[in-house]
């Protein structure tokens, strides 16, 4: 089974996914974060034809595949997850978690500059307005139309990870 988690920054799919892992100890999870091609590579592209050209999609498929074969949940999370047809094809469930902007850069600022420490406010709040916003109104939140599911992030991340269970498990049984 393959399940994508799509959002956008600061909407919990990393929690999600965490979660997911433990009601399932043999899933694997894959982060997109480590598929971004620099950015020179592909900022100046006006158009994609699967999705916005900023990640090594050739490689993320390959790898998803190859974790197919030796996990029994393989979760792929980012906030691209949606955007790609050619990775929607491959989702048993797609899953997109629903969380207002502004709970999102809380989220975000509290991660990045007070739990992980890598970056100052200032500069936190410029990648905010220049990277993450605008890649979410361009790109990300259109990807919602894609998902099979669609859940409140604010809902704690176990009962999160039970409905995403209950919607795998009630595909099984139909399908």
């Amino acid at each position: 089974m393959i399940v994508l988690l799509a959002g956008g920054t600061g909407a919990g799919k990393t929690t999600l996914a965490q979660a997911l892992t433990e009601v399932w100890r043999s899933a694997r999870v894959i982060d997109m974060d480590g598929y971004w091609r620099p950015e020179a590579e592909w900022a100046h592209q006006a158009r994609w034809d699967d999705g916005p050209g900023c990640l090594e999609m050739d490689r993320l498929l390959r790898d998803v595949r190859q974790a197919e074969r030796t996990a029994v949940l393989v979760i792929v999370e980012g906030v691209l997850a949606l955007c790609y047809g050619r990775l929607r094809r491959l989702a048993t469930l797609r899953v997109w978690l629903a969380v207002d902007d502004d709970v999102r850069l809380l989220q975000r600022l509290r991660r990045d500059v007070l739990e992980l420490a890598w970056t100052d406010l200032p500069t936190a709040l410029r990648q905010w307005e220049t990277g993450d916003r605008p890649l979410h109104r361009g790109v990300v939140a259109a990807s919602r139309d894609q998902a099979d599911l669609v859940l409140d992030g604010a809902r704690p991340p176990a009962e999160l990870a039970a409905l995403v269970a209950a919607t795998l498990a009630g595909q099984e049984a139909a399908g």
